[in-house]
């Protein structure tokens, strides 16, 4: 289970906490006043009963009756529990657009390849660019090119440059090696992008760290 997931089971568990606990409190406010009104009502009742009787000696008058917490707060926590598992699989799987889930993003699916180093340098004809690739997926990927579009500085592509990745075929968990090296526009050079595709020209996707699966 990657750190993406991890993140989304997380936000929906507080979400789930957060909504056990609201819908517990209302439930429970919302017992505790029926049951007051009720003991109101019986005692009310009862007093009538003992005014409206004209024989015989005139009745003790009951003990007023103790509150029962326990059905009213175990439906409480029956209830809250049911709105929190709602609440957790609206935060998780909702394709609502203001939540980070499994339905409104793609983060938190296994990405093939990690970038585990990259190194540039900066000087006077352009950059150097070097960095080290992982294969983190359970299949092996081939025929990987690397492809840098270099950026000026209105952040358009102003160039896109190969580079050979060594060796092209990754089998899983092994490492990848390329380097470029551009000495073009020196002066409109705003930056770099770096993508990698496969055999059919197809975007491999890519994250950048140091976690590697």
């Amino acid at each position: 289970m990657n750190s993406e997931v991890l993140a989304i089971l997380d936000g929906a568990l507080r979400w789930a906490l957060l909504g056990f606990l609201g819908s517990f409190l209302l439930l429970a406010l919302y017992s505790f006043v029926r049951l007051r009104r009720r003991r109101g009502t019986a005692e009310i009742l009862q007093e009538m009963e003992s005014n409206l009787a004209t024989e015989g000696p005139p009745r003790p008058r009951p003990a007023p009756r103790r509150l029962d917490w326990g059905r009213p707060v175990g439906v409480s926590l029956l209830l809250a529990g049911g709105v929190g598992l709602i609440t957790f699989l609206l935060a998780a799987f909702a394709p609502l657009p203001f939540l980070d889930n499994f339905a409104t993003g793609e983060a938190w699916k296994q990405t093939p390849l990690r970038v585990t180093a990259l190194d540039y340098r900066r000087f006077h004809e352009g950059f150097e660019l070097r960095g080290q690739v992982w294969n983190q997926s359970e299949d092996p990927i081939s025929a990987i090119a690397v492809r840098i579009e270099v950026l000026d500085s209105e952040r358009e592509v102003l160039e896109t440059v190969e580079a050979e990745l060594e060796p092209d075929t990754l089998i899983p968990a092994s490492e990848g090696r390329f380097e470029v090296r551009y000495t073009e526009n020196s002066p409109l050079i705003y930056g770099y992008r770096l993508e990698f595709q496969d055999a059919e020209g197809a975007r491999i996707p890519h994250v950048e760290g140091f976690e590697v699966r």
